[in-house]
């Protein structure tokens, strides 16, 4: 069997290559390894709006899960940076905004390619916006460098 000391510096010499082959065993009692998982190292932090929201008058009002009408998407991300668990569950209608989602809406837009904080992409807010029925801690999240973008099928 191989003594502890060496089984680290041979994986430090495999890991960092001819560097670690220097480190002395005095050396390694000194070295702090992290290891994270992969979702750690790749969940990148939610993506937040500009904490100053203009209003303006072709805004569309969001309905938040919290029962709360928004005056558009930026607040909206705004409220939803402070509380994850808010989700939009309508597009405000001028009524009372309902509390529950509808997450077997028919999502017809095929918009942009966005990236959730569960490691999956999404065609679109809608579709988002549905996941979030089922995991109302789930964000939007900058894509991870490198995403390819594939453009969807029509259908």
């Amino acid at each position: 069997m191989v003594p502890s000391s060496s089984r680290v510096l041979l994986a430090l010499v495999l890991l960092c290559g001819a560097a670690a082959e220097q480190a002395t065993a005095r050396s390694l009692a000194s070295i702090s390894i992290t290891v994270k998982s992969h979702h750690e190292h790749t969940r990148a932090a939610p993506v937040c709006a500009p904490k100053d929201c203009k209003v303006k008058p072709d805004d569309a009002n969001v309905c938040g899960s919290d029962g709360k009408v928004y005056y558009n998407e930026c607040l909206f991300q705004n409220a939803q940076c402070r509380n994850a668990a808010l989700a939009k569950v309508a597009d405000w209608n001028g009524h009372a905004c309902p509390t529950t989602c509808t997450q077997h809406i028919s999502c017809k837009e095929i918009g942009k390619f966005l990236c959730g904080s569960d490691g999956n992409v999404y065609f679109g807010y809608c579709r988002l916006y549905s996941a979030q029925c089922v995991d109302p801690a789930l964000q939007e999240i900058e894509c991870p460098q490198g995403l390819i973008q594939i453009p969807p099928r029509r259908q």
